[in-house]
This record gives structure tokens, C-alpha cells and sequence, in this order.
């Protein structure tokens, strides 16, 4: 999947498109013929094991996106009597073999614009397949930019630099410079594998970990907040009063 979203591809065309709900049970095999196209296929609710002829499995459920490569063998373990998909068959400008996977993603308009493709599809228009191309484009755009896909090598960098900061948020020297130099690598680069991976950047990452505990300190120490907010990795109360009531939208108050 991360080559197909890393490459610059572009839809030439799309075959079908259509809403399928698909009976529990094992309903493909090795045995069946493989993809005659490429797939991607949106789902809407249940859960669906596959497995390739790679021996790569993967599990996709509702709210994922499922993408089958051309000529890809696979077998389909329906695992819930709600398996339902909006689904595309398409073909790619690239004769290079790609891998079938799941994609994560919480972006809200990846349903909108599968649907607006099966209802083009299944319309009479005289420029139809430009039209649906322009769309399926749009979905593999979205996936690309989509901040919560990213490489298992930068996922692994990012639980790095999080187990870095777990150990260290207390500490009111401790910054995001000294995490980089921790992590080998630049600060730029740091914040770009954040944005990524987790979508906020490693300062807003370590301030939302200082405020957490802060608040519950709050509630159940009997600590005081000039005591809290050194020991949450702040060494000006009125600082860590302001930003808190900034982040929270009230002081900080004793529970």
C-alpha cells in the first residue's frame, strides 16, 4: 500500500462501481481467478479478513478502505452478516505489481465521493468516464494526503520519540530540540513525522501530556498548583495558569 501511495498515479479509467453487501462465510478462494483490475472499495459496516497469494493478511471494518491489486490472488473470510462496501474497479496508468492492503484513514469525505462515483456511474452522461476518473482521482488524492497514513518505519520513529517523551515531560529543560538529537534526527524532520503520523506536532504532543497528568494531579493530589506545575515539566505557575486555562478554558483548580 505505501507504494501506491507514494507514487503519482493517475486513474485511467473506471469500470464499475456499485454498493455490494456480501454474505458471512468464505466467498473467494485461491482458486478464483485473479483481479482482472485494480479495486479500491470503501467500507461501510462489518468485517472482512483477507489473505493473499503473498500470505500477507489484513482485516479491514467499517470506516476503512480496501484496496486489491490487478492481478492479485486472495482469499475473502466474511466475518460478519453486515459486510457492506461501496466499491471501484479501475485501471491504473502503471503495469508495475502492487500489494492489496487496508488503508486507515478518518477522512469523512473519502464515503462522500464513493458515492457521488457509484450515482455518476450508474447515470447517462456523454463525458461520464472523465467525470469518474476526475472523482476516483480525487480518492487516491485524499488517501495521499491523508495525515494518518504513513510507512511502518516512520510510525516506529514516532514511537520512539514518544516513548522519549513519556520518560522526560517532567522535566521543565526538556524540549523538542533534545528530542530530535535523541531520535537522530532534525527538528524539521521531527515535526514533519509527527504532522504524519499523528497529526499535531511533537511540542502540542508533549504540552497535551504535561496538561493531562496536570489535571490529575489536580483532582486527586493535595498537591499545589505551583507544586503540580513543576511536576508536570513547568517551571513558571503563571505560565503553566495561562496556558492551562488556554488549553482547558478554566484555571486550574483544585478537585
Amino acid at each position: 500500500m505505501e507504494r501506491l501511495l507514494k507514487e503519482n498515479f493517475i486513474v485511467t479509467k473506471v469500470i464499475i462501481a456499485y454498493k455490494n453487501k456480501l454474505p458471512i462465510g468464505k466467498i473467494r478462494t485461491m482458486q478464483t481467478p485473479p483481479r482482472y483490475c485494480h479495486c479500491l472499495a470503501y467500507v461501510i459496516s462489518g468485517e472482512c479478513e483477507y489473505t493473499t497469494d503473498e500470505l500477507r493478511r489484513f482485516t479491514v471494518k467499517g470506516g476503512d478502505v480496501l484496496y486489491l491489486a490487478q492481478n492479485q490472488l486472495y482469499t475473502m473470510d466474511v466475518k460478519t452478516n453486515d459486510y457492506t462496501v461501496l466499491v471501484m474497479d479501475f485501471t491504473l496508468d502503471t503495469a508495475d505489481k502492487l500489494k492489496s492492503d487496508r488503508i486507515k484513514t478518518d477522512n469523512i469525505e473519502v464515503k462522500s465521493v464513493f458515492e457521488k462515483i457509484i450515482t455518476l456511474y450508474n447515470s447517462e452522461s456523454s463525458i461520464k468516464n472523465a467525470k469518474l476518473c476526475s472523482l476516483a482521482n480525487k480518492v487516491y488524492a485524499i488517501l495521499c494526503e491523508d495525515k494518518n497514513y504513513s510507512s511502518s518505519f516512520d510510525r516506529q520513529k514516532v514511537k520512539i520519540a514518544c516513548d522519549c517523551i513519556a520518560k522526560n515531560f517532567e522535566d521543565p529543560n526538556f524540549s523538542c530540540e533534545m528530542l530530535a538529537k535523541e531520535c537522530k534526527v532534525s527538528d524539521v524532520h521531527l515535526r514533519r513525522l509527527f504532522k504524519k503520523v499523528l497529526g499535531i506536532s511533537p511540542v502540542k504532543y508533549l504540552t497535551n501530556l504535561r496538561f493531562n497528568k496536570a489535571e490529575t494531579l489536580l483532582a486527586l493530589s493535595e498537591l499545589t498548583v505551583s507544586q503540580i506545575a513543576l511536576q508536570c515539566g513547568f517551571s513558571d505557575v503563571y505560565y503553566f495558569s495561562k496556558a492551562y486555562k488556554k488549553h482547558y478554558g478554566h484555571a486550574p483548580t483544585k478537585g
